[in-house]
C-alpha cells in the first residue's frame, strides 16, 4: 500500500503518491534532471518579468527534491490527477520528510489551483 511521498514509477515515469479515493489516484510527476532544469528557468524568468500570476500559480506548481535518489529533480504538481493507474511499479524509495513537507505546504497554498480533495486528504497527513 502506497502512503504519501512514496515513489512508483508507471508508464516508464517516476512519480510521487500523494493521495487517492476510490476512483482518482493523485500523484506528482517526477521530471528528469534536462525537464527539471528547464522548467526552474522558466519559472525564474516568468517571475522576473513580474507577469502571468494566474499561469505561475497552475503550470509552476513544483517542489525541488533534496532526497538523495532525486537531488534537484522537479516534483511537478501541476496534473495531480489520475484515473486508477493499472500495472504500476512500486519503487523501494520515498521521500525525505523535508520533501514531503515542502510538498504539502505547496498542495495546501490557499493560492494553488490543485482539487480540493487532494487538500483536505493532504491536509489530515502528520509527517513528522
Amino acid at each position: 500500500m502506497l502512503k504519501f511521498g512514496d515513489i512508483f514509477r508507471w508508464k516508464e515515469k517516476e512519480y510521487v503518491f500523494l493521495a487517492a479515493s476510490s476512483e482518482i489516484l493523485y500523484a506528482a510527476l517526477i521530471l528528469d534532471q534536462s525537464d527539471s532544469m528547464n522548467l526552474t528557468r522558466l519559472y525564474e524568468k516568468r517571475i522576473s518579468s513580474n507577469r502571468g500570476e494566474s499561469l505561475i500559480q497552475t503550470l509552476y506548481i513544483f517542489v525541488t527534491l533534496s532526497t538523495p535518489e532525486f537531488k534537484d529533480r522537479i516534483a511537478h504538481l501541476h496534473k495531480t490527477q489520475h484515473d486508477l493507474l493499472p500495472g504500476i511499479e512500486v519503487v523501494s524509495v520515498s521521500l525525505s520528510v523535508k520533501d514531503k513537507l515542502e510538498i504539502k505546504k505547496e498542495i495546501l497554498n490557499p493560492k494553488s489551483s490543485l482539487p480540493s480533495e487532494l487538500k483536505k486528504q493532504i491536509n489530515l497527513i502528520d509527517i513528522t
